[in-house]
């Protein structure tokens, strides 16, 4: 009841600590020695983004999951699902009955992930309206044929990456859930794809759960 905690740190390297309160901006306690230290932490007030996520047919998208994409950090994106996350920070939020949700503030926060089994959406952290609505749009499909050369790419991997991915954090597609194989005229087909400008690339094994990419082709779904 008077806020006090104690941590106990059995692992090396761990160099810090979030405290997190609702209503509150988080606090970054810094590690400075892994012996018996005592912290005092005043947390500031702050909400963090508030609003509702509607189905691209304008109803509650109830059981939404609301993530804030951190610079630096990666949230892993499944076929219509958050698989995981890189940090506290991006810890999902699960929108209720109204389609309502309410998010940790977040002072590095650059867009706001909304996924659904009907859609998804990305908006910009920064110039999110506290009350405003996310519209989800449709989960797309993407069809289409590998060529070699001139021949088709027959039994071959294509593999859905973002056309602006970084390698430094952002937004990452889940391996087994974006990956097609082709068929005999080299045809392919991939459901569940995120709205917006994407990468199709060919994957190249390279050896034992290793693979490199080839015939990069941007598409806009």
């Amino acid at each position: 009841a008077n806020g006090g905690f104690s941590v106990r740190l059995d692992q090396q390297g761990i160099t810090a600590l979030q405290i997190e309160a609702d209503d509150h901006l988080p606090a970054i306690i810094t590690l400075a020695t892994n012996g018996e230290t005592h912290y005092e932490v005043a947390l500031k007030k702050g909400p963090g983004p508030k609003g509702i996520v509607h189905t691209p047919d304008g109803k509650p998208a109830a059981g939404a999951q609301l993530a804030v994409l951190v610079k630096g950090k990666w949230i892993h994106l499944g076929a219509g699902k958050i698989l995981n996350y890189g940090g506290s920070e991006s810890r999902p939020v699960i929108a209720d009955d109204t389609g309502a949700f309410a998010l940790v503030a977040i002072p590095n926060g650059e867009k706001i992930i909304a996924v659904h089994g009907q859609g998804y959406a990305e908006t910009s952290y920064s110039n999110f309206v506290s009350g405003s609505t996310i519209a989800l749009q449709q989960w797309g499909t993407i069809k289409g044929t590998l060529k070699i050369g001139t021949r088709p790419g027959t039994n071959e991997s294509v593999l859905l990456t973002r056309a602006n991915d970084s390698g430094s954090g952002g937004i990452q597609y889940g391996f087994e859930d974006f990956k097609a194989t082709t068929d005999a005229e080299g045809g392919f087909s991939m459901a569940s794809v995120p709205p917006g400008e994407q990468r199709l690339v060919r994957l190249v094994p390279l050896g034992e759960r290793s693979w490199g990419h080839s015939h990069p082709q941007n598409v806009t779904v």
